[in-house]
């Protein structure tokens, strides 16, 4: 229990996971080596607990995607204010950048940005895993970003 209540803020959870690792050394006793320390052996059992618990622990979500998207928009302009000009420049080659998309590429993206279907709604709507819904946006919006700037920087050395 010490030495999981030193790794954990929560006692009762260090509790927990002692009793845990109690039963599973009271489960397996017979596959123990007598001439070892049993205490080493307990531990083991309850740190490889304590790794688990920290692998299946969900963190707590903080805010909603509204509050996330007004963070994030408001760290990018203090990071990378833009002028007007500079803003339509970018909409522009976002336009054209985006007429260059294959078909599924654009449904997807209007579905997601336009519609605001969740990722969730998503994998349902093109019968794709969640992860391969994520990885198709990232690389779909790193894209959109390269050709963006490529056209932007083709406008400027015109």
């Amino acid at each position: 229990r010490a030495c999981l209540i030193v790794r954990l803020n929560d006692p009762s959870m260090a509790d927990d996971l002692a009793q845990d690792a109690f039963v599973i050394a009271f489960q397996k006793i017979k596959e123990f080596d007598l001439d070892r320390h049993f205490g080493p052996w307990v531990r083991s059992i309850a740190l490889y607990g304590l790794k688990n618990y920290f692998r299946k622990k969900v963190p707590l979500s903080v805010g909603g995607q509204t509050e996330l998207d007004a963070m994030v928009t408001e760290k990018m302009d203090a990071l990378y204010p833009v002028e007007e000009e500079d803003s339509e420049k970018q909409l522009e080659a976002l336009s054209s950048c985006l007429n260059e998309l294959k078909p599924d590429q654009k449904e997807l993206i209007h579905k997601r940005y336009q519609e605001n279907e969740p990722v969730s709604s998503l994998t349902k709507i093109f019968n794709l895993a969640h992860s391969t819904i994520t990885m198709r946006l990232y690389r779909l919006r790193e894209s959109l970003k390269d050709c963006i700037e490529k056209k932007i920087e083709l406008e400027v050395h015109a």
